[in-house]
């Protein structure tokens, strides 16, 4: 984003304050070789790393700008569950694209999937891991609501989940699905969850949501 669009702030959940603290040496160490392996590049320093991750320290702008989740769902990566990496771009105060990556989301029989929408344009998934693979269109599910599923945030303190389960039973839906992240979106916009319900006194960010929400617009 910083090479492709160096005017468009990005706001981003993460920061690199903690990394920068003395006692976290060792770490930012370890963080810059595993980057240095990962991508193949020598160069990159630890002043590398920490302004990489600080470039999402961007102020929002009524004209435009980008927000990110590295790691969204961050304790269902820790338990090798499920996790998103989100992006979406808002101009003028409206979410244009969205972009959902789910390396753990198993769909039709395979696992990790890249979602794509945008505004007036649809959404779209395709194999995050089978680059012989085209995007594929996707449709939120016309069955009968007796047929769905509710889907709900794995965390019990993200959301009332005895609420969430009462209205569920009060229009009809038989199942529920708990899942973390943004990937919850992505089960509605692909057709294989019904609701989406949260049902919470916390504070929502933006990023937790932006291009989630218009993913589920686009399919339907």
């Amino acid at each position: 984003l910083r090479e492709s669009f160096p005017q468009d702030p990005v706001v981003a959940e993460e920061d690199a304050h903690d990394l920068r603290l003395p006692g976290q040496t060792d770490q930012l160490k370890m963080i810059t070789n595993h980057v240095k392996s990962a991508t193949g590049d020598s160069s990159i320093s630890q002043e590398d790393i920490l302004n990489w991750i600080d470039h999402g320290n961007g102020i929002p702008s009524n004209q435009r700008f980008w927000t990110l989740d590295p790691i969204d769902g961050t304790k269902g990566f820790l338990r090798g569950d499920q996790y998103a990496i989100c992006l979406a771009l808002i101009e003028g105060g409206d979410v244009k694209i969205g972009i959902i990556a789910c390396p753990a989301l198993e769909i039709d029989g395979s696992v990790g999937h890249l979602f794509v929408a945008e505004k007036g344009q649809g959404a779209w998934r395709k194999s995050l891991h089978d680059d012989t693979t085209s995007f594929t269109r996707i449709r939120v599910d016309a069955r009968s609501v007796a047929e769905g599923s509710l889907i709900q945030s794995f965390e019990a303190s993200h959301g009332n989940h005895s609420a969430q389960r009462a209205v569920a039973k009060e229009i009809g839906l038989n199942s529920v699905i708990n899942m973390d992240s943004q990937a919850k979106y992505s089960m509605v916009a692909s057709g294989n969850a019904a609701l989406y319900l949260r049902l919470s006194s916390h504070s929502e960010k933006i990023w937790d949501h932006a291009a989630g929400a218009v993913l589920v617009e686009e399919a339907g």
